[in-house]
């Protein structure tokens, strides 16, 4: 799986990660993950993108979207905001749920994706809930090994271990039953999330500026009409693929104070 040219449109995959306030619960009970499966579902047939795999636990849940003709942020916005209407009618409860805006990293390398489909297989394993994938329902592990095709495009996400589709399937089985050690938390440490969110940026960047000369004096604020068309693309661009102000503004070198740029763009 090769570097996307168009890391923000068809082709682009993201591990998506959405946590509860605080860490609290955002799943109370099993009825309440099978309305999020209802809400995907839906997701699915409204928008234009693939679900490569994912993992629904009691705070928080994981998906791999390979985003077609949607933008990753309205996938995320529909989903999250199906859910929190839901989970607040039924609570009897006001205001967001999320410990603020979900994170999405884009995942570009074949040795990361691999290592991320173990480490979300094995996050009930060490949260101690089950002793091994196999016997945690909420998770696209089963689908995967019993080619039952709810919501993962299982050939899709396959394909991307190798072309031929039986080896990948020996392979996805090896990958899950091996005895090598699992990835921690710190894997997806804040860290980790906010390098590779910014490197995608700085990717997106590079793709708007056709070139290394106006790449250099988008960075350096030249205030010529090109530049400043190429900036205004970028900036549109980013924050519909779900990219925060703050992030736009430290790949643009932009101080704080000078974010207002940013908000006049999109506006």
């Amino acid at each position: 799986m090769g570097r996307k040219s168009r890391v923000v449109f068809n082709g682009a995959i993201y591990h998506a990660i959405q946590r509860g306030n605080n860490r609290t619960y955002i799943f109370e009970n099993v009825s309440d993950k099978d309305i999020f499966y209802e809400i995907l579902r839906n997701a699915l047939e409204k928008y234009d993108f693939r679900l490569l795999y994912f993992v629904l636990m009691d705070n928080h849940y994981h998906l791999i979207i390979e985003t077609l003709n949607t933008p990753i942020g309205d996938i995320m916005k529909y989903i999250n905001l199906c859910y929190t209407k839901y989970y607040n009618k039924k609570y009897n409860r006001t205001g967001t749920i999320y410990e603020g805006r979900y994170s999405a990293t884009l995942v570009l390398e074949t040795k990361y994706y691999i290592q991320l489909i173990k480490y979300i297989a094995y996050n009930p394993v060490r949260a101690g809930i089950v002793k091994v994938p196999d016997e945690y329902r909420y998770c696209a592990h089963l689908d995967v090994k019993f080619q039952n095709h709810r919501l993962v495009d299982i050939k899709r996400m396959l394909s991307l271990f190798e072309l031929d589709s039986e080896k990948a399937y020996k392979t996805y089985l090896q990958l899950i039953d091996e005895n090598l050690p699992v990835l921690g938390d710190d894997y997806i440490s804040p860290e980790l999330v906010k390098r590779r969110r910014l490197e995608t940026l700085d990717t997106l960047l590079w793709e708007v500026a056709k070139s290394e000369q106006n790449y250099q004096m988008i960075k350096v604020r030249d205030r010529s009409n090109t530049i400043q068309n190429l900036k205004s693309a970028f900036v549109k661009q980013a924050v519909t693929a779900g990219f925060l102000i703050r992030e736009v503004g430290e790949i643009l070198n932009l101080s704080p104070k000078n974010y207002l740029v940013i908000f006049c763009v999109i506006l």
